[in-house]
Protein backbone atom coordinates (compact mmCIF):
# COMPACT_ATOMS: atom_id res chain seq x y z
CA UNK A 1 0.00 0.00 0.00
CA UNK A 2 2.84 2.42 0.85
CA UNK A 3 5.31 2.60 -1.96
CA UNK A 4 7.79 5.36 -1.21
CA UNK A 5 9.36 7.36 1.59
CA UNK A 6 7.07 10.36 1.27
CA UNK A 7 3.95 8.18 1.34
CA UNK A 8 5.37 6.22 4.27
CA UNK A 9 5.92 9.38 6.29
CA UNK A 10 2.46 10.70 5.49
CA UNK A 11 0.84 7.35 6.26
CA UNK A 12 2.53 7.14 9.64
CA UNK A 13 1.83 10.76 10.48
CA UNK A 14 -1.82 10.37 9.53
CA UNK A 15 -2.23 7.20 11.61
CA UNK A 16 -0.71 8.86 14.65
CA UNK A 17 -3.10 11.77 14.37
CA UNK A 18 -6.03 9.46 13.62
CA UNK A 19 -5.40 7.40 16.75
CA UNK A 20 -5.49 10.59 18.80
CA UNK A 21 -8.78 11.58 17.19
CA UNK A 22 -10.28 8.17 17.99
CA UNK A 23 -9.20 8.58 21.60
CA UNK A 24 -10.95 11.95 21.81
CA UNK A 25 -14.14 10.50 20.30
CA UNK A 26 -14.01 7.57 22.76
CA UNK A 27 -13.73 9.91 25.76
CA UNK A 28 -16.41 12.24 24.37
CA UNK A 29 -18.82 9.32 24.13
CA UNK A 30 -18.01 8.39 27.73
CA UNK A 31 -18.68 11.94 28.85
CA UNK A 32 -22.01 12.31 27.07
CA UNK A 33 -23.34 8.94 28.21
CA UNK A 34 -22.34 9.67 31.80
CA UNK A 35 -24.04 13.07 31.52
CA UNK A 36 -27.20 11.42 30.18
CA UNK A 37 -27.26 9.08 33.19
CA UNK A 38 -26.77 11.95 35.62
CA UNK A 39 -29.52 13.98 33.92
CA UNK A 40 -31.86 10.98 34.05
CA UNK A 41 -31.32 10.69 37.81
CA UNK A 42 -32.01 14.43 38.21
CA UNK A 43 -35.17 14.06 36.14
CA UNK A 44 -36.20 11.12 38.35
CA UNK A 45 -36.30 13.33 41.47
CA UNK A 46 -37.45 16.47 39.65
CA UNK A 47 -34.22 18.43 40.14
CA UNK A 48 -32.25 20.44 37.56
CA UNK A 49 -28.88 18.96 36.51
CA UNK A 50 -27.02 21.86 38.11
CA UNK A 51 -28.59 21.15 41.51
CA UNK A 52 -26.45 21.08 44.65
CA UNK A 53 -28.77 18.73 46.49
CA UNK A 54 -28.10 15.04 46.88
CA UNK A 55 -29.18 13.01 43.87
CA UNK A 56 -29.57 9.24 44.47
CA UNK A 57 -27.60 7.32 41.85
CA UNK A 58 -29.81 5.04 39.78
CA UNK A 59 -29.42 5.43 36.03
CA UNK A 60 -26.01 7.06 36.34
CA UNK A 61 -24.45 3.90 37.81
CA UNK A 62 -25.39 1.81 34.79
CA UNK A 63 -24.60 4.61 32.38
CA UNK A 64 -21.13 5.01 33.90
CA UNK A 65 -20.23 1.33 33.53
CA UNK A 66 -21.54 1.11 29.96
CA UNK A 67 -19.72 4.36 29.12
CA UNK A 68 -16.50 3.12 30.67
CA UNK A 69 -16.68 -0.23 28.85
CA UNK A 70 -17.36 1.43 25.50
CA UNK A 71 -14.52 3.88 26.01
CA UNK A 72 -12.04 1.11 26.82
CA UNK A 73 -13.00 -0.86 23.70
CA UNK A 74 -12.54 2.19 21.49
CA UNK A 75 -9.25 3.14 23.16
CA UNK A 76 -7.98 -0.34 22.34
CA UNK A 77 -9.03 0.32 18.75
CA UNK A 78 -7.12 3.62 18.84
CA UNK A 79 -4.06 1.73 20.09
CA UNK A 80 -4.32 -0.70 17.16
CA UNK A 81 -4.45 2.20 14.73
CA UNK A 82 -1.46 3.76 16.49
CA UNK A 83 0.52 0.53 16.00
CA UNK A 84 0.12 0.95 12.25
CA UNK A 85 2.22 4.09 12.55
CA UNK A 86 5.21 2.33 14.11
CA UNK A 87 7.21 2.89 10.93
CA UNK A 88 6.83 6.62 11.44
CA UNK A 89 9.09 8.48 13.85
CA UNK A 90 9.04 12.17 14.68
CA UNK A 91 12.68 12.36 13.61
CA UNK A 92 11.56 11.58 10.06
CA UNK A 93 10.24 15.13 9.81
CA UNK A 94 13.88 16.16 9.47
CA UNK A 95 13.88 14.35 6.13
CA UNK A 96 10.63 15.96 5.01
CA UNK A 97 10.43 17.86 1.76
CA UNK A 98 9.50 21.53 1.51
CA UNK A 99 5.96 20.57 0.52
CA UNK A 100 5.73 18.33 3.62
CA UNK A 101 6.79 21.22 5.84
CA UNK A 102 4.32 23.59 4.21
CA UNK A 103 1.55 21.05 4.66
CA UNK A 104 2.46 20.53 8.33
CA UNK A 105 2.47 24.28 8.99
CA UNK A 106 -0.91 24.62 7.29
CA UNK A 107 -2.36 21.78 9.38
CA UNK A 108 -1.05 23.22 12.65
CA UNK A 109 -2.26 26.74 11.79
CA UNK A 110 -5.74 25.59 10.73
CA UNK A 111 -6.07 23.25 13.71
CA UNK A 112 -5.24 26.09 16.11
CA UNK A 113 -7.73 28.42 14.41
CA UNK A 114 -10.46 25.80 14.64
CA UNK A 115 -9.65 25.20 18.33
CA UNK A 116 -9.77 28.94 19.05
CA UNK A 117 -13.11 29.30 17.25
CA UNK A 118 -14.52 26.30 19.12
CA UNK A 119 -13.36 27.67 22.46
CA UNK A 120 -14.80 31.09 21.65
CA UNK A 121 -18.18 29.61 20.76
CA UNK A 122 -18.22 27.54 23.97
CA UNK A 123 -17.37 30.66 26.00
CA UNK A 124 -20.12 32.62 24.27
CA UNK A 125 -22.63 29.83 24.97
CA UNK A 126 -21.71 29.87 28.65
CA UNK A 127 -21.93 33.66 28.91
CA UNK A 128 -25.32 33.84 27.18
CA UNK A 129 -26.75 30.94 29.21
CA UNK A 130 -25.68 32.47 32.51
CA UNK A 131 -26.64 36.06 31.65
CA UNK A 132 -30.12 35.04 30.51
CA UNK A 133 -30.54 32.50 33.34
CA UNK A 134 -30.92 29.64 30.88
CA UNK A 135 -28.53 27.12 32.36
CA UNK A 136 -30.52 24.43 30.58
CA UNK A 137 -29.09 25.71 27.27
CA UNK A 138 -25.45 25.81 28.38
CA UNK A 139 -24.49 22.27 27.37
CA UNK A 140 -26.59 22.17 24.19
CA UNK A 141 -24.93 25.42 23.08
CA UNK A 142 -21.47 24.02 23.76
CA UNK A 143 -22.45 20.84 21.95
CA UNK A 144 -23.28 22.86 18.83
CA UNK A 145 -19.79 24.41 18.94
CA UNK A 146 -18.05 21.10 19.48
CA UNK A 147 -20.05 19.45 16.70
CA UNK A 148 -19.39 22.21 14.18
CA UNK A 149 -15.64 22.00 14.73
CA UNK A 150 -15.66 18.56 13.05
CA UNK A 151 -16.62 20.09 9.70
CA UNK A 152 -13.44 22.15 9.08
CA UNK A 153 -11.39 19.29 10.50
CA UNK A 154 -13.04 16.95 8.01
CA UNK A 155 -11.97 19.24 5.18
CA UNK A 156 -8.47 19.67 6.61
CA UNK A 157 -7.79 15.95 7.05
CA UNK A 158 -9.88 14.70 4.09
CA UNK A 159 -12.21 12.90 6.52
CA UNK A 160 -15.76 12.55 5.12
CA UNK A 161 -17.00 10.88 8.36
CA UNK A 162 -16.31 14.12 10.22
CA UNK A 163 -18.78 15.97 7.98
CA UNK A 164 -21.49 13.54 9.03
CA UNK A 165 -20.49 13.74 12.69
CA UNK A 166 -20.49 17.52 12.69
CA UNK A 167 -23.81 17.81 10.86
CA UNK A 168 -25.64 15.24 12.98
CA UNK A 169 -24.18 16.53 16.23
CA UNK A 170 -25.13 20.13 15.46
CA UNK A 171 -28.61 19.07 14.31
CA UNK A 172 -29.38 17.05 17.45
CA UNK A 173 -27.95 19.82 19.63
CA UNK A 174 -30.19 22.41 17.97
CA UNK A 175 -33.18 20.12 18.40
CA UNK A 176 -32.62 20.20 22.16
CA UNK A 177 -32.21 23.99 22.14
CA UNK A 178 -35.29 24.95 20.10
CA UNK A 179 -38.12 23.64 22.33
CA UNK A 180 -39.24 26.32 24.83
CA UNK A 181 -38.39 26.04 28.51
CA UNK A 182 -41.97 25.06 29.33
CA UNK A 183 -41.80 22.08 26.95
CA UNK A 184 -38.57 20.53 28.22
CA UNK A 185 -37.13 20.60 31.71
CA UNK A 186 -33.39 21.13 32.03
CA UNK A 187 -32.81 17.52 33.04
CA UNK A 188 -34.85 16.15 30.11
CA UNK A 189 -33.05 18.44 27.68
CA UNK A 190 -29.63 17.33 28.90
CA UNK A 191 -30.62 13.67 29.04
CA UNK A 192 -31.76 13.71 25.40
CA UNK A 193 -28.63 15.58 24.34
CA UNK A 194 -26.29 13.11 26.04
CA UNK A 195 -28.22 10.10 24.74
CA UNK A 196 -27.90 11.45 21.18
CA UNK A 197 -24.29 12.66 21.26
CA UNK A 198 -22.73 9.54 22.81
CA UNK A 199 -23.66 7.17 19.94
CA UNK A 200 -22.70 9.81 17.35
CA UNK A 201 -19.20 10.01 18.84
CA UNK A 202 -18.81 6.26 19.23
CA UNK A 203 -20.19 5.29 15.82
CA UNK A 204 -17.77 7.76 14.23
CA UNK A 205 -14.88 6.22 16.17
CA UNK A 206 -15.88 2.69 15.13
CA UNK A 207 -16.15 3.71 11.49
CA UNK A 208 -12.75 5.40 11.56
CA UNK A 209 -11.11 2.37 13.20
CA UNK A 210 -12.62 0.01 10.65
CA UNK A 211 -11.68 2.19 7.66
CA UNK A 212 -8.38 3.66 8.85
CA UNK A 213 -6.35 2.33 5.92
CA UNK A 214 -8.81 3.65 3.34
CA UNK A 215 -8.86 7.04 5.05
CA UNK A 216 -5.07 7.09 5.10
CA UNK A 217 -4.94 6.30 1.39
CA UNK A 218 -7.36 9.12 0.70
CA UNK A 219 -5.18 11.49 2.70
CA UNK A 220 -2.00 10.44 0.90
CA UNK A 221 -3.59 10.84 -2.55
CA UNK A 222 -5.35 14.14 -1.89
CA UNK A 223 -2.49 15.75 0.04
CA UNK A 224 0.05 14.96 -2.68
CA UNK A 225 1.60 18.09 -4.22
Amino acid sequence: MVIDGVSSRRYGQFMRGLSGGIGVLAMAGFFWLAVAGWAADCRRIGAPPWTKEYVPAHYSIWAWWVAFGGMVVLLLGAWRVRRKATAFRSSETLQATDSDRRMTRRIVRTFLLVAIAEGGMCWLSAVLAMNYHRQDLLWPGMSVAVSLHFIPLGRLFRMPPYYVTGTLGAAFSLLTILPPQQALTGSTRLMLLGAAMAPIMWITALYVIRNSDELAQRWICESAP
